[in-house]
Formats: structure tokens, sequence, C-alpha cells
């Protein structure tokens, strides 16, 4: 997104100095133009005449250079290339704005090009349809702009150029103008640091961006790592309980196995889930015959109803019944139908939400027969 940004800027900044690059170019046009218009308004009339005065002698490299008025006073004649060479000299000396004619073959020795002219020149021969030829150069002084326009020969410039051997439509010299670059420089400089705020500001912009977010992804993976570490742990520790709770059931299995006592646990449906040796040994029933079945079956019909009522309570109430987890005795029924008095303790618990009770019950009908032989006795 920098970077884009970044290029639009810069973009935008070389149209702005292409535009101001073009306009110093268009301002040294307009005034090769101005002088090629009034070079034609003179070569309209084939040459100007001016009455001679100090400082102005016939030009030698004309003819019919000048002529007598009626009274016999001299008037010089003033062809284009004179006149723009005259206008050229006065505004070389009265602004900063330089102007020069020239040709590489000139009438007059004065008019020979310089360096960069002759290299002008030359390209306009090389490249007959070329008409401008400019160069931007710096210096200490500001710099400027060397721009030379193309003159094409027209039929009015025959009267002097024909014996060059020049024909319509030939290049035969041009006209050079130089500006200074001192406002054109502002302007650049101007632009640049313009430009080089807003890439600045971009790049700060874009930097900062990428500070909050590296900010801000540390501190999305520490979330992260402390989620993983926190997952890890529990992972331990479900692993932990996993195997507390395996070795817990192996245990309390082994407990059931081998207690001599019938060991029960029946869900809040009063569905036996549980059912040990002791019990199969107390009862007659195998575990198979016996999970899933009603605890009631070993029962007597007489204690159904009360059971039921006393179970429904039991399970629907918040608290275990304390007196429920005491040994107490009542008479159960075993596969053959035989009532025989068991000690029954109850113990209520409960797994995610679902309530269970575990009953450990224990054959006490020797003792019964030893407290009745005691009481005969006595």
């Amino acid at each position: 997104v920098v970077v884009g940004i970044s290029w639009v800027i810069s973009s935008y900044s070389e149209r702005h100095l292409s535009l101001a690059h073009q306009a110093v170019v268009n301002e040294a046009a307009a005034h090769f133009n101005n002088m090629v218009i009034a070079r034609r308004w003179n070569a309209k009339f084939g040459g100007i005449f001016v009455k001679k005065r100090a400082g102005i002698e016939p030009n030698p490299y004309l003819k019919e250079n000048h002529i007598l008025d009626s009274n016999q006073e001299m008037l010089i004649k003033i062809n284009p290339a004179w006149m723009t060479r005259q206008i050229s000299e006065l505004a070389n000396q009265t602004g900063r704005y330089y102007y020069r004619i020239t040709s590489l073959k000139p009438l007059n020795p004065d008019n020979q090009p310089d360096l960069f002219e002759t290299e002008a020149l030359e390209s306009f021969e090389k490249n007959p349809k070329q008409r401008t030829y400019y160069r931007f150069e710096q210096d200490q002084q500001g710099g400027r702009l060397n721009y030379m326009g193309a003159l094409v020969t027209e039929k009015s410039c025959l009267n002097c150029h024909r014996s060059q051997g020049y024909q319509v439509g030939d290049i035969r010299g041009g006209i050079r103008v130089s500006l200074p670059l001192e406002l054109y420089n502002q302007e650049v400089a101007v632009i640049l640091e313009k430009r080089n705020l807003f890439i600045g500001f971009t790049v700060l912009i874009g930097l900062l961006a990428m500070i909050a977010f590296h900010l801000y992804m540390n501190r999305l993976l520490r979330v992260e790592n402390a989620l993983a570490l926190a997952r890890d742990n529990l992972e331990e520790k479900v692993i932990e309980r996993t195997q507390a709770l395996k070795k817990s059931q192996a245990r309390f299995k082994a407990v059931t196995k081998t207690a001599q006592d019938g060991i029960i646990t029946v869900d809040q449906s009063g569905c036996i889930t549980l059912w040990n040796d002791g019990a199969v040994n107390m009862f007659g029933y195998s575990a198979d015959e016996m999970v899933g079945e009603q605890l009631t079956r070993l029962m007597p019909a007489r204690y159904h109803q009360p059971h039921h009522s006393a179970f429904d309570d039991h399970m629907d109430t918040d608290q275990q019944n304390a007196s429920l987890k005491m040994g107490f005795e009542v008479e159960a029924v075993d596969q053959k139908g035989r009532e025989f008095p068991i000690e029954l303790s109850l113990s209520g618990w409960e797994v995610e939400g679902e309530r269970f009770v575990t009953a450990i019950m224990r054959d006490i009908s020797e003792r019964r027969a030893v407290e009745a032989a005691v009481s005969r006795s006595h």
C-alpha cells in the first residue's frame, strides 16, 4: 500500500515537473514565434528603409543596400535577418533574455553559430521535419534554457538567399532564444519538496501501521501461545484425571467384584446399572439378567408402592436424604422367590447432572437366627 501510494505521489509530481518543463519551452517558443512574425512583416515589403544616422551604415552583405530620397538623403535597407539581429542586440542589452540569429552558411560572419547553435542546426539538417531543438543547462547563475527554432525558407526569403542555393521549404538557419531558469528551478524545488514531504508522510504512516500490525501480531501470538499452553495443561490434566478415573474405576471394580456384600447401583429412573458378584451370590441372578431391570424386582410386592414414592422424592430433592445412608433392615426376594432379611446402606451421587444411588446389601439371615435363638433361651 505504501509503495502504491508513493508511486501515485511520484507520478503526480512527475506530471507537474513535466508541465513546468513544458511551460518554459512554450515561453521560449512564443518569443521565437514573435521574432518570426516580425521577420515576415519585413519580408512582406521586401525589406524596409530607414534614414542613415550614427551607428548605422549600409549592410555590405546586401545588394541594393541603400537608396537616396528626393532630398538626396540616404535611406538604408533593413532586411529581415538584419532587423532580427538588431532587435536581438537591443533586447540582449536591456533584458535577461538572449536572442541570436544564426546559420551554418551565414551571409554575415558575425552570425556564425556557437557550439549549442551548431548542434541545433546540424540536428535540423539530419532531421528535415524537426523544427525545434532545446537543452536545459544549469550553472551557478541559476541556469538557462537554450532554445533554437528553425527558420524555414519562404518565397519572400529568396530575394536575399537564392544565391546560396536555398529553395522554398529548406531550413536556412535558426533563431536562438535563451531564458533564465530561476523561476523554473524554484517551482521544481517546491514540487520536489512537496513530493518528498508527502512520500515521507506516507512512509511514516506505513511504518506506524507496520509497527501497530507487528505489535498486534505479537500480542495475538502471545495469546495463541497462552491458549496453546493452557490447552496443553488442560490436556495433561485431562489425561491425569482420565488415568486417575481409570484407576479409581479399576479399584472400584476390584472392590465390588471381590466384596462379599451385594453392591448394586440404580439410575434416577430406578434401573439397575451395576450388579456385582456378591449380588449374584445373594440373589441368584446374573449381571446380564439384572442390569437394566427395576430395583423392585428384588422387593416383596408390599414394598413396591412405598419404594416408588420414597425413591421419587429422593431423586427430586437437591440434597440426598442423610437417613438413607444409614444401615437399616428390610426384606428382599431372591430368584427363587424366597424372602430373606438384609441390612441395607444407600449412598446417592451425581455425574454430569444425572443422579445415581448405590446400595450395599448384606444377608443377615444367620444373624436373625442367632438373635431368635438367644431370645428363646431367655
